[in-house]
């Protein structure tokens, strides 16, 4: 039984720090608000415009500068909460939520954000990334796109008051360097608002030889485990 446990102990430590090695060296999670004026704003987790100080959370409020129409409503300028992982979702397991909270406009034009973060992995594997988002808004259009490497691999292009919608795309695979965003764009004709919410999240399709070498890499623990078993009955 020690030994049983000592070999379970010693696999969970090394998954443990491979794991901890994938989440340092990479997982830069970001969130990018521009307008079509090129004002621009970038906050990255746990930098000084964070207002969250958990990683795998971004909380952003504020306006963009040089007479950006979106400038918020009621004085609390704009608003944006996104999600990943050590939060949601994992590197093995890529989701995403991005929460717009406040975008009011003052006039007409267009607003991008983009909430992107690395340090994903399908290990080979393919992938079925879905994009859904839901919300409301007092004119204007919404368009919303999932992108690996900033390639649309699924996107939704919505219109109403409200919004909801959801769609799915393949992914190819993903290797621990890959970036992985979701990218919404905001058109206003004239002064308004609009909120909702957008999550992405991309399954794994394992590979039929991936399974099998899973099978394989599990028989020793499976014997191991057989073994203690019929010799604690014989006892």
């Amino acid at each position: 039984m020690k030994r049983l446990l000592v070999r379970v102990k010693a696999a969970i430590t090394v998954a443990t720090v491979v794991v901890a090695s994938m989440v340092s060296a990479y997982g830069t999670l970001t969130l990018t608000l521009e307008d079509e004026r090129g004002n621009s704003k970038i906050i990255t987790d746990g930098g000084a415009d964070d207002l969250y100080p958990i990683p795998g959370v971004i909380l952003w409020m504020g306006a963009l500068p040089n007479g950006s129409v979106w400038t918020g409503k009621f004085g609390f300028g704009l608003i944006d909460v996104g999600l990943s992982k050590p939060v949601i979702g994992g590197p093995f397991h890529p989701q995403m939520d991005l929460s717009i909270q406040r975008a009011h406009s003052t006039d007409a034009g267009t607003l991008t954000i983009t909430f992107a973060d690395d340090g994903f992995d399908l290990l080979g594997n393919k992938g079925i990334a879905t994009l859904a988002m839901g919300g409301a808004n007092n004119q204007g259009t919404i368009k919303a796109y999932g992108l690996v490497n900033g390639l649309t691999v699924v996107s939704l292009d919505l219109l109403g008051k409200p919004w909801s919608g959801t769609a799915q795309g393949n992914v190819s695979g993903l290797g621990p360097a890959d970036i992985l965003a979701e990218k919404v764009v905001i058109f206003h004709s004239g002064a308004g608002y609009t909120m909702g919410n957008i999550s992405l999240e991309v399954q794994v399709v394992p590979e039929p030889t991936t399974m099998i070498a899973g099978a394989l890499l599990l028989l020793p623990f499976g014997f191991t485990c057989y073994r203690y078993l019929r010799n604690r009955k014989r006892a």
